[in-house]
């Protein structure tokens, strides 16, 4: 399934303008009130915002807003210089990143952060917002929407509107116009670098954008999918390329430590309860305050002697300011008829530098739970 990503973004010097200028809420003697700021701040993005959720139509989308400060090219008029997505998706740097969800374009607590960081940032010409919709529409109508809103506000509106496309073809098709001048750089400029394999993306780039609009490899169908077409066949980073094989990791004298109780029952079910164990072959997961990165290493299916289906993995866990990585042997069992049942039975094993058989042995052990916000003194 294709999936889209259909933005429109204004730097904030071009919102201050409109609010400052003749009409605007900051052109009255009075100070504005905090509703005919919010009225006037709507005011900048609803027309376009208003067309897009309009061409979607009934086809599944997410809504966020998103902020950044992004380094501007005074030689290019088109977006890809000050793009969050495309900044995102190729490493650039960008400060002051937010994204909240964002349903509800009525929200008062989203509008109120909305505002408060707008008045904070008027002052920066780099700085930009937007408001991005996720979308499962289908390549070709997220064209036709980006076409037909290119083509009705062309001159007439500030800020630019921006498209990704995730392809099951491999491929993004990336397509970015400014709408003061009508300035249309990518794919559908006919640009052949707007084209490009989803695969030459770096993982941890495409995972910093998943994670930033809180969507891992496990929740709703919706959420998986987008999660699956974004990362596609990305392989991400490993620190030792020899840990590929389940083999090598030997559990037979070992503790599963499922059958632990205490802080160690406590540190298996949030390894459980954020996905680590749903993790296949080269998926990623990032945890805690403080990143945790979980990366599937190794995968396979199998039937056991009982006649069970069974997955076995090895997850590499790189806890955060921890020199050595933690190996997770992990067996799910299934008697269902696919894996999409919960499994009926699972094993996890531990393996670590020291050779300790069980987490708590480690001497890192508290540490590692409190950098998984697992606080022991607060239960």
């Amino acid at each position: 399934m294709d999936i889209s990503l259909l933005a429109f973004e204004v730097n904030v010097d071009l919102v201050r303008q409109g609010l400052f200028s003749e009409g605007g809420v900051f052109s009255k003697s009075k100070p504005p009130t905090f509703e005919e700021l919010d009225e006037g701040l709507k005011a900048t993005w609803m027309p376009v915002v208003s067309a897009l959720e309009a061409g979607i139509g009934d086809a599944q989308y997410k809504r966020y807003f998103y902020t950044g400060g992004m380094n501007e090219d005074a030689d290019h008029a088109t977006a890809v210089n000050n793009s969050f997505v495309y900044h995102v998706l190729h490493g650039l740097e960008v400060s002051e990143t937010r994204m909240f969800p964002f349903a509800d374009l009525d929200d008062k607590f989203v509008n109120t952060q909305i505002r408060r960081i707008i008045e904070s940032q008027l002052g920066d010409p780099q700085f930009e917002i937007g408001i991005l919709f996720v979308t499962d529409c289908g390549s070709a109508r997220a064209e036709e929407i980006f076409k037909e809103v290119y083509v009705d506000f062309d001159g007439k509106q500030s800020g630019e509107v921006h498209l990704f496309n995730f392809e099951t073809t491999g491929l993004l098709s990336i397509s970015l116009a400014n709408l003061p001048d009508g300035n249309l750089y990518g794919s559908l400029a006919g640009q052949v670098d707007g084209r490009l394999p989803i695969t030459s993306l770096a993982f941890a780039n495409v995972q910093t954008l998943l994670t930033q609009m809180a969507i891992g490899p496990t929740g709703g169908d919706f959420e998986v999918q987008i999660y699956q077409s974004l990362i596609g066949e990305i392989k991400p980073p490993s620190k030792d390329e020899n840990i590929v094989n389940h083999d090598d990791f030997d559990h037979q004298s070992k503790t599963n430590i499922q059958t632990l109780e205490g802080p160690e029952e406590i540190f298996t079910d949030k390894l459980g309860d954020i996905g680590v164990y749903n993790l296949k072959k080269d998926q990623f997961i990032k945890f805690g305050t403080y990143d945790n990165d979980f990366i599937c290493t190794s995968f396979s299916e199998g039937v056991d002697n009982e006649g069970r289906k069974t997955e076995t993995k090895v997850i590499t866990a790189k806890f955060y300011e921890q020199e050595d990585d933690i190996i997770l042997k992990v067996i799910l069992r299934y008697w269902g008829p696919d894996y999409d049942d919960p499994p009926d039975d699972t094993e996890v094993y531990w393996f670590d530098n020291y050779e300790n058989d069980t987490p708590i042995d480690n001497p890192n052990f508290y540490e590692i739970c409190e950098n998984l916000d697992i606080f022991f003194d607060e239960m």
